[in-house]
């Protein structure tokens, strides 16, 4: 998106600072500095920025730009670690019409097979696609990296196995079983019991699987 901005603004003739004058004028606080950052990736951009920003272009420019003239690139966008969609699809989507994604759950577990531990492959290996999904994500959240260190695995097996034995990551099973009731002291104390539960029987499963303190 980047790129595509700085294109579309040189294209036009058009400085810097004409777009950070017209996002001011929107009720942003831009400077030409910002636009610079935007154009090289060094500035993020907040969601009413994102929203606005084809109509900031648009007013700046002195002719239509649409999210898809700054989206627009040759390869596939990724939307998670499993997921992706085509430009195309991407314009279906802003539309508001249902999309075909493009899985990447079998690029992500080759390499996590490749690189992190060759032992994933069979606990993934009889998951779905979906399924397998879940595991990936779930080896991403704190609790998890939290367990794999404590258990002296990785993380991404972690999430793993956690899937395969409640269907959902670590986080969201303490969370279940810990339950939302009572005041903070006593939830942060159910927490804790709930999640020396799971240590529990993570380890238990790794032993069974060969798999303990890699």
């Amino acid at each position: 998106m980047a790129g595509n901005l700085k294109r579309i603004r040189e294209a036009s003739g058009r400085r810097q600072d004409d777009v950070a004058a017209e996002a001011r004028r929107l009720g942003l606080t831009w400077t030409r500095s910002t636009v610079a950052a935007l154009e090289t990736g060094r500035r993020e951009l907040k969601i009413e920025e994102l929203v606005a920003l084809p109509v900031i272009l648009g007013s700046a420019l002195g002719k239509p730009v649409t999210a898809l003239d700054l989206y627009a690139c040759g390869d596939a966008i990724s939307l998670t670690p499993a997921v992706a969609l085509s430009t195309q699809e991407l314009a279906r989507a802003l539309s508001g019409q249902r999309v075909s994604v493009r899985w990447l759950v079998d690029e992500e577990r080759q390499r996590l097979i490749d690189e992190e531990l060759p032992e994933l492959a069979d606990i993934l290996s009889g998951f779905d696609d979906a399924t397998v999904e879940r595991a990936l994500v779930a080896g991403r959240g704190e609790a998890e990296a939290k367990a794999a260190g404590s258990l002296g695995v990785l993380p991404g097996l972690v999430g793993a196995v956690a899937v395969h034995l409640w269907g959902r990551s670590l986080s969201d099973e303490r969370d279940a079983r810990a339950g939302s009731d009572g005041d903070a002291r006593s939830l942060q104390a159910r927490r804790g019991h709930a999640t020396r539960a799971l240590l529990a029987e993570l380890r238990d499963e790794l032993a069974r699987r060969g798999l303990e303190h890699r």
